[in-house]
């Protein structure tokens, strides 16, 4: 059964348009390319692609693959020899450890406090000594170990000890060394170095270090290392080193798994790349489908500058038949021209707490239960007042199933048993676009009303009864373009007064000096004059301009109140204009921001003067000025600057 699936992402950074307010779906210079994030001046995404597998392959960027489903070490969660003491943590000693080798790491430290040292090498086990948490089952180890045991007073002693487990190997087959290091809570970076060696040499870097000083609960970090086997056998070997004190460092879930290259598993195409933009990567490209297949990808989202919100959604969906073969043939006409693949994959979403790609039943799900990809539509990864905190780093988890996903505590099935023929060829291709929606001044944000469901959806600019009122922006730079201005300006309230007959349009000019040159009245001819009564001259006094459209709007009827300030420089004092719109937002007033030029600050309109990004529109020349207050009618909500290349 030959089956494709072809998930494209697209992923979108968003500023910059009428609607509700943000990101994806509003957003600035958001570029749509079946996998493309772009910066949006005040709201920056970009996306990782982590992790990623395919059934228990793991993706590492070429034709050979980790094969996760063979580990070649023995009690490498050291779970084997369970700790008994009520205090949570016990000593062993060499030849009572489950295949670990143990041995003291500096043999002239033997004596400590008035005693010596035992004579047979000790490793400490924890489990839930302090109620701190193991990166893998209930158990680790801590290589600066003791002497004595919980109920001996002695503290202090030198006892760092090497750890070592043969690996059965084949000459000349590669492998990679997988284990989790933490440093242990309240000790600094001196008493937790790790040295790590295969076969007897040191790998890179020299030592691992970890801070754990203002820890609560180990910090486990998973580091790997590929190495070619050089023999039938393999020693891998942990060392403490550091201060000799019988405190630090934090060792589990050590795996050396086999690399395998030109199998059909590891030609199966993947991709994982650090925070970028993205230009023609996808998530998902998969040839050969068959029932029972599955797979997880693990994708973090950086939001630099500003909280925001984030919306998912599954967009420009495809379900082809691609023809039919024998067996598809007898329980498919294909007379729709659809494919049925869409109907028999499954995914499931949550937000990936501990960035580890796998679902642990703690963590939220962003949907109630596994989905088709028919299925999949908008979903909500931050919204209503739980923002995700610029400059941080958030994870989305996926899992995928060709059949029927079950979900239950911290397990995810897949059963591809009752996928029938009927989905034989056909392909399913989608874009996933991220939407961020700027947090600030947007409160009770839903992914829902952003996309254009639900009640309470913001009002726009075509409303049946709105007031707006031009904020216009005349010092000395725009003297040249004012023309252009005000024809584009006039234009854009011609069209709005003629299209809704309850739209009333004020004119406030600002430079070195504010006018009101017309107060908001439904009389379009007053307007056009107002407008064409805009000089230019002087500096650029946006907070006089900002205050003075607002007092208008304050002593209006009982309409939804618009601004659109349109500038083609920066403010004479950027916190004084950031506090003008900020006040005048706390009225209720939606603020729009129009940028021109390459003196613009764009950064500044779109986090201090517009709603949001989405908000914000930039025209690189007065040229595309009519485009712009153009894009302000359109009661759908469009993405400012859309590049659509699907």
């Amino acid at each position: 059964m030959k089956q494709r699936i072809v998930l494209g992402i697209a992923v979108l950074a968003l500023v910059a348009v009428a609607g509700f307010a943000g990101t994806q779906a509003f957003f600035s210079d958001t570029e749509v390319s079946g996998g493309n994030v772009f910066a949006a001046g005040s709201i920056d995404l970009t996306v990782d692609h982590n992790r990623a597998t395919y059934n228990g392959e793991e993706c590492s960027n070429g034709e050979c693959l980790t094969n996760t489903d063979t580990n070649l070490i023995a009690n490498g969660s050291f779970e084997e020899n369970p700790v008994t003491e009520e205090e949570g943590w016990e000593i062993f000693e060499d030849g009572v450890v489950n295949a670990w080798s143990v041995e003291w790491a500096d043999a002239s430290a033997n004596s400590y406090g008035g005693q010596s040292r035992p004579e047979a090498s000790l490793v400490e086990h924890h489990g839930g000594v302090n109620g701190w948490n193991a990166s893998e089952g209930d158990q680790y180890a801590e290589l600066d170990s003791d002497w004595f045991g919980p109920n001996d007073p002695l503290d202090g002693e030198p006892a760092l000890v090497r750890i070592s487990q043969d690996v059965s190997t084949t000459n000349g087959e590669t492998y990679e060394l997988r284990f989790m290091f933490a440093p242990r809570p309240a000790t600094g970076v001196n008493q937790n170095e790790l040295k790590v060696f295969v076969d007897g040499t040191e790998i890179a870097p020299s030592s691992y270090t970890s801070d754990g000083t203002g820890d609560s609960d180990p910090q486990w970090t998973q580091y790997t290392y590929q190495f070619t086997a050089d023999g039938a056998n393999t020693e891998i070997a942990f060392e403490g080193a550091g201060d000799n004190d019988s405190e630090g460092v934090l060792l589990d879930d050590v795996r050396v798994h086999p690399v395998e290259c030109g199998t059909e598993e590891a030609l199966w195409h993947c991709e994982l790349w650090e925070a970028k933009d993205l230009e023609n990567e996808r998530f998902f490209d998969f040839g050969d489908i068959k029932p029972g297949d599955r797979g997880s990808n693990l994708i973090s989202l950086h939001v630099d500058d500003n909280d925001s919100y984030m919306c998912l959604a599954t967009e420009n969906k495809e379900n082809n038949e691609n023809g039919l073969t024998e067996p598809e043939s007898e329980v498919d006409t294909g007379s729709d021209g659809e494919g049925e693949l869409g109907d028999n994959l499954m995914f499931f979403a949550w937000h990936d707490e501990d960035g580890d790609g796998e679902y642990d039943s703690v963590e939220t799900p962003l949907v109630g239960s596994p989905q088709t990809a028919n299925e999949l539509d908008q979903i909500a990864f931050a919204e209503n007042g739980n923002a995700l905190v610029g400059g941080t780093t958030d994870y989305l988890g996926i899992e995928w199933c060709a059949g029927e996903m079950t979900v239950s505590g911290n397990t995810i099935s897949c059963d591809g048993s009752n996928m029938g023929n009927e989905s034989q060829t056909d392909s399913f291709l989608a874009d996933l676009q991220f939407h961020a929606v700027q947090a600030r001044n947007n409160d009770g944000f839903t992914c829902d009303q952003y996309f254009g469901g639900g009640e309470g959806e913001n009002e726009t600019l075509c409303s049946d009864e709105v007031d707006v009122m031009l904020v216009l922006d005349r010092s000395g730079s725009m003297s040249g373009d004012l023309g252009t201005m005000k024809t584009d300006a006039k234009n854009f309230v011609n069209t709005l007064m003629n299209s809704s007959s309850g739209a009333h349009v004020g004119v406030v000019g600002f430079g070195g000096s504010v006018n009101l040159r017309t107060g908001l009245t439904d009389d379009l001819s007053a307007v056009e004059t107002a407008i064409d009564n805009v000089n230019g001259g002087g500096g650029t006094d946006m907070t006089g301009g900002i205050d003075t459209a607002q007092a208008e709007l304050d002593g209006s009827r009982s309409a939804p109140d618009f601004m659109i300030v349109l500038t083609d420089g920066s403010p004479d004092s950027d916190s004084s204009a950031g506090n003008a719109a900020d006040n005048a937002r706390s009225a209720g007033t939606t603020i729009y921001a129009i940028g021109v030029g390459s003196g613009a600050d764009e950064i500044f309109l779109e986090s201090n003067i517009a709603d949001s990004p989405s908000e914000y529109f930039s025209a690189s020349n007065f040229s595309e000025l009519e485009t712009q207050f153009d894009e302000l009618l359109t009661c759908e909500q469009p993405a400012g600057d859309t590049l659509d290349q699907n």
